[in-house]
């Protein structure tokens, strides 16, 4: 019994040490909003700059540097997933936790946060409304994009599964050393979980300093990909609609301007910041953009055609299931989301009790979002389809490789000119040999 009570003891001193770290050393975080954004944290600015220069490297040749990053940033993670999916799952009282992720007690949710939430994190998770699938997968050659769809979207919740596992396992292994219940654990959010709660786990765990390393670059990891994603995406769309510059230059300056904008979040009020801007972005933003081109393909477009090119384009009859979510369930979903954050977010005085400025900060890069699907409506001019002929590297390539055995051959030097009129391969062996 005392045993246990000096465990736990230790085990709350290392998350309140933990905590102090994170939120007094690391970040300097001020007391509120209120306090503006204070000073910058230059150890969190070089970081930060390291990172973007990595990020410039990984794209600054395309989809061709991106291939060869994505070799190594993508196995990489889920190799350190499922050593430390191995490592939780074999830590006492991880049952515990496991069993509270799989078996949830659903009277503590008596309301629709729980359903929000989780669309919103598959929204986050899959890419989707962010325009990152849709620039990568058109430089796909001719294969099945349902298939592809289908097959990307159950890996990613099988990615969410395992590291479900992984998390609650290690909560778990916690609440016990606390000697509290596993939701009493989760208390500090996505940013206090990846940054306290699992710092102050591993810490207890034999072999910590290993298992550390091998979190915090599993993150690192995960973090670099999903930022090369966003910036290649946008870059590829850029340069596919305006290519007056090279890709390498387009590459650096949004790399450059990404950076800039991101010094407020390496301030003492970036905590508040970050946390704002993700409430307005994954509840908001990616909801509208993923309903406005469901609307945008299925009401305003014609949906058959888009089956048959996907059936063209190499694929199997797209089913009328998914004709009926593009056009109903998806767009419905969507709005149904944005209808109830909008009324809990009024109903509790905004995100967070933030004050009513940084309310309006968040309503207004919505509302940016909003204007620039309708700007695109009105004036469709503005953004001219891309020539055919002219796309960007991967469907050019594809192209070329097509007509590659169609095209006729150039004239050769040295060779008589009928020659290159379209002889059989017998009269050109005749010719060479008289010659």
């Amino acid at each position: 019994m005392l045993r246990s009570l000096v465990g736990s003891e230790m085990c709350i001193r290392d998350r309140v040490k933990a905590e102090d770290y994170y939120y007094n050393d690391v970040l300097d975080r001020n007391g509120s909003m209120s306090d503006g954004l204070g000073d910058p944290r230059y150890l969190i600015v070089l970081s930060m700059m390291f990172i973007w220069v990595l990020v410039f490297l990984s794209i600054h040749k395309g989809v061709k540097s991106v291939g060869l990053v994505v070799m190594i940033t993508m196995p990489l993670p889920f190799l350190l997933l499922v050593i430390l999916f191995f490592r939780a799952v074999t830590l006492s009282n991880a049952g515990e936790g496991i069993e509270f992720f799989l078996k949830p007690d659903f009277t503590k949710y008596n309301n629709a946060d729980f359903l929000v939430n989780g669309a919103t994190q598959i929204f986050f998770s899959t890419g989707i409304g962010q325009g990152i699938l849709i620039a990568f997968a058109s430089f796909n050659p001719k294969t099945n994009q349902v298939r592809n769809a289908f097959t990307t979207a159950l890996i990613n919740s099988a990615t969410s599964i395992l590291c479900g596992f992984v998390v609650f396992g290690v909560l778990g292994y916690m609440a016990g050393k606390m000697g509290v219940d596993v939701d009493q654990v989760l208390t500090h959010g996505s940013f206090g979980l990846a940054f306290i709660v699992f710092p102050a786990a591993l810490e207890l765990m034999p072999a910590s300093n290993f298992f550390a390393v091998l979190f915090f670059l599993m993150l690192l990891n995960l973090g670099i990909d999903s930022c090369f994603a966003f910036v290649e995406s946008f870059c590829t769309v850029v340069h596919d609609q305006w290519p007056l510059g090279s890709l390498k230059t387009l590459s650096a300056m949004c790399s450059t301007v990404c950076m800039l904008l991101g010094l407020m979040y390496c301030t003492q009020g970036g905590y508040y910041l970050m946390d704002l801007v993700d409430h307005y972005l994954s509840n908001y933003c990616m909801v509208f953009l993923t309903g406005a081109e469901c609307v945008v393909v299925a009401w305003l477009g014609d949906i058959q055609g888009y089956a048959q090119d996907i059936r063209d384009f190499g694929g199997d009859r797209m089913a009328r299931f998914w004709v009926v979510c593009i056009k109903w369930i998806t767009p419905l979903t969507c709005v149904s989301i944005l209808m109830y954050t909008i009324c809990k977010d009024f109903a509790d005085d905004g995100c967070e009790g933030y004050p009513a400025g940084a309310q309006v900060f968040g309503w207004l890069m919505f509302l940016g979002f909003v204007s620039v699907v309708v700007l695109g409506a009105l004036f469709p001019q503005a953004f001219p389809a891309v020539p055919e002929g002219e796309d960007h590297d991967g469907q050019q390539l594809q192209a070329e490789l097509d007509g590659a055995f169609e095209a006729p051959l150039p004239p050769s030097p040295g060779l008589p000119p009928k020659i290159d009129e379209g002889l059989d391969e017998v009269a050109v062996k005749q010719e060479l040999e008289s010659s």
